[in-house]
């Protein structure tokens, strides 16, 4: 009894020793969160602006002083600037690399007057000539954009996921592979990013479909199913919707009601039937060529648009916002005239300029373009086929209703008139078929090079570069401002 008894005095010893006396990895445990709750709380949020007026910029800036292009853009009235591209590799291309080259002081300055005029800045990954597909690790892709982000000083990531073939297969992925490898490659830069930063993707139209069902994406519903996962960490869907077919998402019934009336290859695809998939309105944005030479079909003028972007605030309650591919510093105009005739009463307030000055010389070749190829009938990234950078879409057209299991057949929108006839085989990747178009593999879509551009083989990837880097296939890499950031976080802790 004796020996219960100083047993018990013995662990009341202990447990007062615990309680008065706490170990200091403890307290330095509830120091680290405590100091991680306080930079979570304390970090200011980005606002995404309403309704959204993006745009893309790639390569038509003013190499000079690309922040100014960022800023003009604004000036325009958009509030949502979208950068391209940045790769999935970590190669940075056309105004990115030169947005990478600014000092920290002119990258901040620009963002003070991009923020003081209600907008925004993000990066886009991908594009037409990337290869997302090739990546193992798509966490660690999407965190190292975000850590891009951050260290650029940017306020978030755009995923524009291109080379997808019927039944939503990225690469050599099935239908869910390539689903959850969107999942995961949101995932790495949400948990990157945190909450704090804008997190958009940009899907063409046919990208959508119910879950379980048979329209082009198959059963696994594509960016669909992509939502069902991750949808509370994407923020804005920026849909393109052109170059799908000449009369595809052209007028109010078949862009927001039911776009099998007039798109009879990609039905079940308007605003919304895939907000009846689970979408919310509120995340979905429409995208249109700024200009009709900035892409194969789909074109609406500025009044027709808004014409049918009223019917459907009035009849479906939508009023999301506008995308445009793709901006022009040269014609400023042009994008001021378009998204003012769209919306009319909300122009967005015009930063100060002028710029700070860059940091980055002139550079003394044309800029890095790439073609945005895009796979048979998945429409591509926000690119025309008339820029070095943009994405043609499919000018075919599937000939009956999509299945996940059959593929439309794709019809060159050019042949060849020089060089032996490419074919893709098993092969994946781009070739150059003679100076001025390339084959998209495993798509098999031929495509052209922009005006004035000739088709540079790299490898199993192409470039369609201006007449000046003929023969210098590596200008890709050589124009490449390769910027190493290491960000150092130093969290005192009590011993």
């Amino acid at each position: 009894k004796n020996k219960k008894n100083k047993k018990k005095k013995k662990n009341k010893k202990k447990k007062n020793k615990i309680y008065n006396n706490p170990p200091s990895n403890m307290l330095g445990k509830i120091t680290a969160v405590l100091l991680l709750a306080l930079y979570t709380c304390c970090v200011s949020s980005v606002t995404i602006p309403s309704p959204v007026k993006a745009i893309y910029i790639d390569w038509k800036i003013n190499y000079n002083s690309p922040q100014q292009s960022v800023l003009n853009a604004v000036n325009s009235g958009y509030n949502v600037i979208v950068l391209s591209f940045y790769f999935a590799d970590g190669s940075l291309h056309d105004v990115v690399q030169y947005w990478a080259g600014l000092t920290q002081d002119v990258q901040k300055a620009t963002m003070q007057q991009v923020h003081a005029a209600g907008a925004i800045v993000i990066v886009s990954l991908g594009g037409g000539t990337d290869d997302p597909w090739s990546q193992t690790d798509p966490y660690t892709v999407g965190k190292n954009v975000a850590k891009w982000v951050q260290a650029n000083n940017l306020d978030g990531v755009d995923f524009d996921l291109e080379g997808q073939a019927a039944g939503f297969k990225g690469g050599s992925m099935t239908g869910d592979q390539t689903v959850t490898f969107i999942v995961n490659l949101t995932k790495g830069a949400r948990d990157q990013l945190g909450a704090g930063y804008v997190i958009t993707h940009a899907p063409q139209g046919p990208h959508f479909g119910p879950v379980g069902g048979n329209l082009w994406p198959g059963s696994s519903g594509g960016y669909s199913g992509v939502h069902k996962q991750i949808g509370s960490s994407i923020d804005l869907y920026l849909v393109q919707f052109y170059n799908q077919g000449s009369s595809c998402y052209v007028d109010y019934n078949g862009l927001f009601v039911n776009s099998g009336t007039s798109c009879s290859v990609f039905p079940g695809t308007s605003i919304k039937e895939i907000s009846s998939y689970g979408i919310p309105y509120s995340k979905l944005v429409v995208g249109k060529p700024l200009l009709s030479g900035d892409g194969s079909n789909g074109w609406m003028s500025a009044s027709d648009l808004r014409s049918a972007f009223v019917q459907a605030n009035t009849n479906l309650g939508w009023n999301t916002g506008l995308m445009n591919w793709q901006y022009d510093d040269n014609n400023q105009a042009n994008a001021k005239t378009y998204v003012s005739t769209v919306y009319p009463s909300s122009p967005s307030p015009s930063p100060s300029t002028p710029s700070p000055s860059p940091s980055t010389p002139k550079p003394t070749s044309a800029p890095t373009t790439k073609p945005t190829p895009t796979p048979s009938p998945s429409p591509s990234t926000p690119k025309p086929t008339s820029t070095p950078t943009s994405t043609p879409k499919p000018t075919n057209t599937p000939t009956s209703t999509p299945k996940p299991t059959s593929a439309p057949s794709p019809s060159p929108t050019v042949k060849p008139t020089s060089s032996p006839s490419v074919t893709c085989g098993d092969k994946s990747g781009m070739y150059c078929v003679d100076s001025t178009h390339y084959l998209n593999c495993p798509s098999n879509i031929q495509q052209s090079c922009a005006a004035g551009t000739v088709c540079q083989q790299a490898g199993s990837s192409i470039q369609c570069g201006f007449p000046s880097q003929t023969g210098e296939q590596g200008q890709s890499t050589a124009n490449t401002v390769v910027v190493s950031v290491v960000i150092v976080a130093v969290v005192s802790v009590l011993a």
